[in-house]
């Protein structure tokens, strides 16, 4: 994952304010690529052009989100974490599990 540090280096590499990227990626003119690692999660301009607003953001976005911040707070925990990612969890827990009824906003 780039450490925060690094982003200010990398968007003046660009020559374009965040902004002005985000803008650019929205309008598809960054087309095809890889913005970050996170795991084994990669997020491409296509999964940052699902956070526009109007658009729903997708599985790969979340699931970085969520392991990034597992990663963050896994030391601070007194138990331990884990995560299921969103593919698995629907592969695994029945649509009639009251998690799943939740989730899908039918309870």
């Amino acid at each position: 994952m780039t450490p925060p540090s690094a982003i200010p280096q990398c968007l003046s590499a660009l020559g374009v304010s965040p902004e002005e990227l985000i803008d650019e990626i929205w309008s598809g003119k960054r087309q095809g690529v890889l913005w970050s690692k996170v795991g084994p999660y990669k997020i491409f301009s296509r999964d940052l052009s699902n956070l526009a607003p109007g658009k729903e953001v997708e599985s790969e976005v979340m699931n970085a989100f969520i392991q990034c911040s597992l990663e963050k707070v896994r030391g601070q925990l007194d138990k331990k974490a884990f995560y299921v990612d969103s593919n698995v969890f629907w592969n695994v827990v029945p649509n009639d599990c009251c998690m799943a009824r939740v989730i899908q906003g039918t309870k």
